[in-house]
């Protein structure tokens, strides 16, 4: 057979003239392939001597007849010749001998020895079934390599697997169909072609990849190609070559996923994966433990968030969101987001218009330029020389937040990290531990938030979001969007138009271009080198995220890192422990809020929020809106037209400047010198925040922090422990809020989640997933199946065992004892958590108030200042995070998080989970299964019963009587909340309102300026934040959110989480399984019906008639949220957009300043990611994974895992198996249809019109996006 060239002893086989041409051109190589155009050829290899050409197998034409013609010979060729005959005749021999040996290896497959030759044309068997060659031997095909991985043996899976990708599986094509046949049997037919060469060579498919969706323990899933759907979740798999247009979900253990190409949706979680080469417009989402996700191309959304990867060259157009342990994210380029938050990262040289969050702990954010929105909150960070027209939102610790230019929105909040030199019109959040956010280019959103990793190069108008614990994500293209989450796996070439949301432990996300949305969070990897007009997220322990250039958003929050060099236009969110932002100039956004931080000189038109415990913030001038809510603190000198939130214990408000709203909230910080135009948010605990100037709004509510000079038409918020907010220019919004305390003993089977700034945490046993972001803590021996996540700011973590998340992070109190399968978080400034009872979340956090008597089945958060809560009961979610509390004896399989400043949380029992975060108040028997938040002032929250979360939260009220199986948040500062029944979460918070009546099964929300929340029914999720506005009408199942400052929300009912924290109201009479949250300044939470879960925090718009099974989350300023859906997670975020006739399954996210979201529909699984949004009610048997700055994830549905990490937001209702993540900064989403995910993130537009199957980016400054149809994903980021 001329065209086949096999090896023959008894005669020498000649070639056809093409095929001697071919090997000459080749230089003799030992091996080579010959493909003849126009025919199906494939020359295996060949054996070359300057006389002889021996083919191992070809399918050349069959017509190629010609033989070479022996020519005669000189004596010395003869003898030359019969030399090098003899080497042919050794080579021969071995090929001999080894073909003899594969006789035994055939007889281990059905019909080994008949297995026909693949070739078209050719007849006869191939004897190398293994093999690329006929006669076997040298490299093994596909089917060679799963029979070597079988250990040589016929197995039920090799016979059940395709390995060559033809449609047939191996058992069909070798005759055993049925997967019965062993060694020495007869197969039930022979065999009907080759398990190892796609055939019909012909077919196309032959020649394209099919689409597989994927999801063995340790598979692999390669060449899925365009236009598909790809979910691939195997525990150690992998997911290659996935295609343009498709939506990959991969979240394998230690598998990967490649090459997914452009507009695919790649949804990437295994524990050590990898997601590699996803190309443009998908969505990769990438979460390993240690996986890499690289190659993600341009106009991709990466999301990325291993323990240890890196996120690398993501390119211009993406939104790189990047939050490892300790990876990095660096030259994320211009038009991008960057989201950067590792522990000890870095961020740095983001350029102009840019968006820049960074938020490490001890990293820096230096530079920031003009047309920035900086968001800064480090513990002990800076915030310095913000300019004018920018929003800074700044709350590290002890950082600084310096230089951030003008117009951009930099969120910076590392634990001791910086953020320098973001550029203009970026928004760059920057979140790692002591990570570094560098270079981020303009027009990008770039989101880092690893442990200590590093976001570099991503380029512009991409959005990463990056979040391995130490991976790394590369080179992720333009115009996708990736997502990233495996444990360790690693997601590559992922190309433009894709979402890459990459989240492994320790994994990689590399090479992610331009116009990606990248999500990096891993511990300690790397985001590099994503370009201009992405979205960064980057939050690693200690990584960094260098050159993120002009207009992105770079979100960085390391713990000790970097953001330097984000310029003009950019948004900077910068929260590190002790890190610094510097020169983020005028028209910026700064948040800051670090324990010991400085915010300065932060410029005109900024909006200022402050809100310490004992800052201060003076001066706040003319046109601005002061929120101003402390224990005995003092709000000074603010001037005409100006609302201005204050709430700190012992503080003042000083100098905040004209048409700011600055938030500052840091322990003892700082944040200075943020310009004009700017919104600062500033809330460390003992920071400073000065000198914000005209046009802020400064809310201001530190513990003993000072705000000065923020001046006219501003409202500062300020919240930090003693710190203060100083020099925060016109324009600006701080936000700063850390911690101090310790969680020790949380038993096995436990997810502990900790992030101390030097806590420890020990003892978690085998099989975990340990995610552990403290400053200098340590996680050690976490037990077996657990996730621990341990973050406070110098706690520890000890003994958490099996089966359990324990979320630990005080200031300096303790989490002890923690009994089996509960979850206790406990934050309360001085207080104690103890004794709480088995399946019982008791979260409470009041400043001076008590929480006794919760009893079985109760969710109880209790967080005050120096309360206490105690006896809660085994199989309970306990979270306690007071200032000085202490958390202890929580048991084997629960989550404890613990994040108070020096608190302790004692005798949690099992299967609870526990919050506890009053400023002095304490929280004593709450009984088994129930979550009792309590965060009053000096308020109480007594016999809270089985199976409820009360949280409550109030300056001076009370919250009593909250009965079985609920929730009730309470927060006022003067209010009380009162007959909370049986399963209901009240979370009450506004200045002077009422909260009364919310019936079971809601959590209702409501936090507008002077707005109110009424009548919320069943089921649904309203979220609504305006400034005057009102949600109304939202029915029963419905998360209630309301928050405004003077407004009403009551009549809440039944199974509903009520969170009720005004500064004078009250909260009454909520009723069983609700959740009932409402912080408005004035206002009051009624009529929330049944099984709602409503979230209300506009500033005075309104949000009514929100129907069952919806969760509708509403935000914006002065719009509305109206008739919102059954099961749907509305959430709605837009300067003055609207969000309209959002229809069933589809995720709604609704959060605009001055915008409406109404007729959101059922049956969605919602993940909501806002500033301050929150998502709840997700049930039974999930991985809920939730580390927002403000939020709870509550409830999640059985099988799913829900990852949930905004700043201030919460993670509710999710459905089963669907994940919807949405993360914008003020937009608006409508008229999305069933089973999508509408992401709408506008600075004051609407999203619509966004059709099926799509994936929608949009982000303009004043565009709309509306009508966006059926199984759709859509994200708006403007």
């Amino acid at each position: 057979m001329l065209g086949r060239g096999y090896i023959s002893t008894s005669r020498t086989t000649m070639l056809s003239p093409e095929v001697h041409k071919y090997v000459k051109d080749n230089n003799g190589s030992s091996w080579g392939t010959y493909v003849r155009q126009g025919q199906h050829c494939c020359v295996r290899g060949y054996i070359s001597t300057p006389r002889t050409t021996i083919l191992s197998i070809g399918c050349l034409d069959t017509k190629s007849k010609t033989v070479f013609k022996a020519k005669k010979n000189t004596a010395m060729e003869q003898e030359q010749s019969k030399t090098k005959m003899k080497g042919v005749a050794l080579v021969l021999f071995l090929f001999v001998g080894t073909s003899v040996t594969f006789p035994s290896y055939r007889d281990r497959i059905p019909n080994g020895r008949k297995v026909p030759n693949p070739c078209k044309g050719s007849t006869g068997n191939w004897e190398g079934v293994g093999h690329n060659i006929l006669i076997g031997g040298g490299p093994r095909n596909v089917f060679g390599k799963d029979f070597a991985s079988a250990d040589f043996k016929w197995t039920p899976e090799l016979c059940g697997k395709d390995s060559d990708s033809d449609g047939k599986t191996n058992g069909q094509e070798l005759g055993d169909p049925n997967c019965t046949w062993t060694k020495g049997g007869t197969p039930s037919m022979a065999a009907t072609g080759h398990p190892g060469v796609c055939e019909p060579m012909d077919l196309e498919a032959c020649k394209t990849a099919s689409l597989h969706e994927y999801n063995p323990l340790r598979g692999s899933n390669t060449a899925q190609t365009k236009a598909s759907l790809h979910e691939y979740n195997p525990l150690r798999g992998s997911n290659t070559a996935q295609t343009k247009a498709s939506l990959h979900e991969y979240n394998p253990l230690r598998g990967s996923n490649t090459a997914q190409t452009k507009a695919s949706l790649h949804e990437y979680n295994p524990l050590r994966g990898s997601n590699t080469a996803q190309t443009k417009a998908s969505l990769h989402e990438y979460n390993p433990l240690r996986g890499s996700n690289t190659a993600q191309t341009k106009a991709s959304l990466h999301e990325y968030n291993p323990l240890r990867g890196s996120n690398t060259a993501q390119t211009k157009a993406s939104l790189h969101e990047y939050n490892p342990l300790r990876g990095s994210n660096t030259a994320q380029t211009k038009a991008s987001l960057h989201e950067y938050n590792p522990l000890r990262g870095s961020n740095t040289a983001q350029t102009k218009a840019s968006l820049h969050e960074y938020n490490p702990l001890r990293g820096s954010n230096t530079a920031q330029t003009k047309a920035s929105l900086h968001e800064y909150n480090p513990l002990r960070g800076s915030n310095t020389a913000q300019t004018k027209a920018s929003l800074h939102e700044y709350n590290p610790l002890r950082g600084s937040n310096t230089a951030q230019t003008k117009a951009s929105l930099h969120e910076y909040n590392p634990l001791r990290g910086s953020n320098t030199a973001q550029t203009k019109a970026s928004l760059h959040e920057y979140n790692p531990l002591r990570g570094s956010n560098t270079a981020q280019t303009k027009a990008s959103l770039h989101e880092y938030n690893p442990l200590r990793g590093s976001n570099t190069a991503q380029t512009k108008a991409s959005l990463h979001e990056y979040n391995p614990l130490r991976g790394s994500n590369t080179a992720q293209t333009k115009a996708s969007l990736h997502e990233y989450n495996p444990l360790r796996g690693s997601n590559t070439a992922q190309t433009k138009a894709s979402l890459h949301e990459y989240n492994p432990l320790r994994g990689s996300n590399t090479a992610q271009t331009k116009a990606s949305l990248h999500e990096y969070n891993p511990l300690r990897g790397s985001n590099t080198a994503q370009t201009k007009a992405s979205l960064h997220e980057y939050n690693p322990l200690r990584g960094s995220n260098t050159a993120q250039t002009k207009a992105s958003l770079h979100e960085y929050n390391p713990l000790r890192g970097s953001n330097t060099a984000q310029t003009k236009a950019s948004l900077h969110e910068y929260n590190p422990l002790r890190g610094s932002n510097t020169a983020q100039t005028k028209a910026s956004l700064h948040e800051y809020n670090p324990l010991r931080g400085s915010n300065t000189a932060q410029t005109k038109a900024s909006l200022h929020e402050y809100n310490p415990l004992r800052g201060s913030n003076t001066a706040q001038t003319k046109a601005s809106l002061h929120e101003y809510n402390p224990l005995r603190g003092s709000n000074t000198a603010q001037t005409k037209a100006s609302l201005h939130e204050y709430n700190p214990l012992r503080g003042s408000n000083t100098a905040q400047t004209k048409a700011s709203l600055h938030e500052y909230n840091p322990l003892r910080g700082s944040n200075t010198a943020q310009t004009k135009a700017s919104l600062h948010e500033y809330n460390p605990l003992r920071g400073s925040n000065t000198a914000q100037t005209k046009a802020s709004l400064h809310e201001y509510n530190p513990l003993r922090g000072s705000n000065t000079a923020q001046t006219k038409a501003s409202l500062h918020e300020y919240n930090p422990l003693r710190g203060s907010n100083t020099a925060q220019t016109k324009a600006s919004l701080h936000e700063y809020n850390p911690l101090r305390g310790s969680n020790t003993a949380q038993t096995k089977a436990s997810l502990h989640e900790y992030n101390p700034l030097r806590g420890s945490n020990t003892a978690q046993t085998k099989a975990s997933l340990h995610e552990y972001n403290p400053l200098r803590g340590s996680n050690t021996a976490q037990t077996k199946a657990s996730l621990h996540e341990y973050n406070p700011l110098r706690g520890s973590n000890t003994a958490q065992t099996k089966a359990s998340l324990h979320e630990y992070n005080p200031l300096r109190g303790s989490n002890t004892a923690q009994t089996k399968a509960s979850l206790h978080e406990y934050n309360p400034l001085r207080g104690s958590n103890t004794a709480q009872t088995k399946a019982s979340l008791h979260e409470y956090n009041p400043l001076r108030g008590s929480n006794t008597a919760q009893t079985k089945a109760s969710l109880h958060e209790y967080n005050p200042l120096r309360g206490s809560n105690t006896a809660q009961t085994k199989a309970s979610l306990h979270e306690y995070n007071p200032l000085r509390g202490s958390n202890t004896a929580q048991t084997k399989a629960s989550l404890h998080e613990y994040n108070p400043l020096r608190g302790s949380n004692t005798a949690q029992t099992k299967a609870s989970l526990h919050e506890y975060n009053p400023l002095r108040g304490s929280n004593t028997a709450q009984t088994k299964a129930s979550l009792h938040e309590y965060n009053p002032l000096r308020g109480s929250n007594t016999a809270q019963t089985k199976a409820s979360l009360h949280e409550y939260n109030p300056l001076r009220g009370s919250n009593t009587a909250q009965t079985k199986a609920s929730l009730h948040e309470y927060n006022p500062l003067r209010g009380s909340n009162t007959a909370q029944t049986k399963a209901s979460l009240h979370e009450y918070n506004p200045l002077r309102g009422s909260n009364t009546a919310q019936t079971k099964a809601s959590l209702h929300e409501y936090n507008p300026l002077r707005g109110s929340n009424t009548a919320q029914t069943k089921a649904s999720l309203h979220e609504y934040n305006p400034l005057r506005g009102s949600n109304t009408a939202q029915t029963k199942a419905s998360l209630h959110e309301y928050n405004p400052l003077r407004g009403s929300n009551t009549a809440q009912t039944k199974a509903s989480l009520h969170e009720y924290n005004p500064l004078r109201g009250s909260n009454t009479a909520q009723t069983k399984a609700s959740l009932h949250e409402y912080n408005p300044l004035r206002g009051s939470n009624t009529a929330q019906t049944k099984a709602s879960l409503h979230e209300y925090n506009p500033l005075r718009g309104s949000n009514t008639a929100q129907t069952k099974a919806s969760l509708h989350e509403y935000n914006p300023l002065r719009g509305s949220n109206t008739a919102q859906t059954k099961a749907s997670l509305h959430e709605y975020n837009p300067l003055r957009g609207s969000n309209t006739a959002q229809t069933k399954a589809s995720l709604h996210e609704y959060n605009p300043l001055r915008g409406s979201n109404t007729a959101q529909t059922k049956a969605s699984l919602h993940e909501y990611n806002p500033l301050r949004g929150s998502n709840t009610a997700q049930t039974k048997a999930s991985l809920h994974e939730y580390n927002p700055l403000r939020g709870s994830n509550t409830a999640q549905t059985k099988a799913s895992l829900h990852e949930y990490n905004p700043l201030r937001g919460s993670n509710t209702a999710q459905t089963k198996a669907s994940l919807h993540e949405y993360n914008p900064l003020r937009g608006s989403n409508t008229a999305q249809t069933k089973a999508s995910l509408h992401e709408y993130n506008p600075l004051r537009g609407s999203n619509t019109a966004q059709t099926k199957v799509s994936l929608h980016e949009y982000n303009p400054l004043r565009g709309s996006n509306t009508a966006q149809t059926t199984a759709s994903l859509h994200e708006y980021n403007r």
